[in-house]
């Protein structure tokens, strides 16, 4: 009887740490982009989204882009992901503009509608060139709290990179 009961607590364990483990992954996805289809600089490698709980309440999106040691003008002239956070419209919602500033901008139909989402909220990016690191993190606030989320991301320049491919999301990333 003991050892019945000890067996189905640790199975029980066992299950809550599984089912906390699996859910943790399907809420963080990487996408892989096509390699070598933009100029050097301009070319998107991977896409990061990160929208799980244990992100303390924020969307975190890793871009990973060549690697360079050149000083920051050869950096591609923006890196701009797109977050869609309601599907059945086309188009995001949000555009996060990475230039000279962080600009987190409201968009229709993949274009900008003039509202700038304001910075007290606490958004940011910060990007690492030489390891081709470009980090995103937004407050769930900022977006208004969504839950899944998808996204798109742009590089421009000369002959700049979309990952997936132009005004294409990846898949959606569930809360």
């Amino acid at each position: 009887m003991r050892t019945t009961r000890t067996a189905i607590a640790m199975l029980t364990a066992a299950g809550l740490v599984f089912g906390v483990t699996s859910g943790a992954v399907a809420n963080t996805r990487k996408f892989a982009d096509r390699l070598n289809d933009a100029p050097h600089r301009a070319d998107i490698h991977s896409v990061k989204v990160d929208n799980s709980t244990t992100a303390r309440n924020k969307l975190k999106v890793l871009v990973r882009t060549d690697r360079f040691t050149a000083p920051p003008p050869a950096f591609p002239a923006c890196l701009n992901p797109f977050i869609d956070v309601r599907g059945p419209n086309a188009g995001p919602e949000y555009k996060f503009v990475f230039c000279q500033d962080n600009i987190l901008r409201r968009v229709k139909n993949w274009r900008d509608n003039g509202n700038i989402v304001s910075q007290n909220c606490g958004y940011r990016a910060s990007i690492d060139p030489a390891a081709g690191r470009n980090r995103f993190v937004i407050p769930r606030k900022c977006l208004n709290g969504p839950g899944r989320v998808r996204v798109a991301v742009r590089s421009t320049g000369q002959n700049g990179d979309w990952a997936k491919a132009r005004r294409t999301f990846y898949g959606w990333v569930r809360r």
